[in-house]
């Protein structure tokens, strides 16, 4: 014996959807999504590690991120994809190495390093050249006291590098995938 279940939408007990069905039986679950970018050109201090200003919040639906700390804190626990992309371009400086990291709860972020590209390997002197690189990562988050950030690295020749915020490229977007 069978039993069949004839629903659009799940809702929890005090109304909002968790869940719906369309008519070709797709279901669409509703999961916390973020995506952030920048306001404006970020300055780094050279050779440093520095917190990425995502300011700007394009996406947000369960309003974990914190855009004055530049921190999302994820309220249910489970395995987070994190995806980062950062646009450096500093003009006659030469680039020597980019390093783009996520911290997680306070985590070591060089242990959660995205890239870490080297423009002096094997005998090269660095690169003049603008440099956008992009790297996706999956974490757990204890849904309580785990969060999120990211980080570079720049090493320029000389000056102060800097993050880009040229076409929207710079961002960071974190997907909720599973428990």
């Amino acid at each position: 014996m069978s039993s069949v279940l004839k629903v659009d939408a799940i809702q929890n007990t005090a109304g909002t959807s968790a869940l719906t069905i369309d008519s070709s039986g797709f279901v669409f679950p509703k999961r916390p999504i973020l995506e952030v970018g920048m306001d404006a050109n970020q300055t780094l201090t050279n050779a440093t590690w520095t917190k990425v200003a995502f300011s700007n919040i394009d996406h947000d639906t369960a309003s974990w991120y914190d855009n004055s700390a530049y921190r999302y804190t994820p309220q249910q626990a489970g395995y987070y994809q994190v995806n980062l992309t950062l646009y450096n371009s500093d003009n006659s400086n030469t680039l020597l190495r980019m390093i783009g990291a996520i911290n997680t709860a306070g985590s070591n972020y060089g242990d959660h390093r995205l890239w870490d590209i080297d423009f002096t390997f094997d005998g090269a002197t660095g690169t003049t050249e603008p440099q956008t690189r992009s790297a996706s990562r999956m974490f757990y988050m204890n849904g309580s006291s785990d969060f999120i950030e990211a980080y570079a690295w720049i090493n320029l020749n000389s000056g102060s590098p800097q993050i880009l915020n040229s076409g929207e490229i710079s961002r960071m977007t974190v997907f909720f995938v599973s428990t």
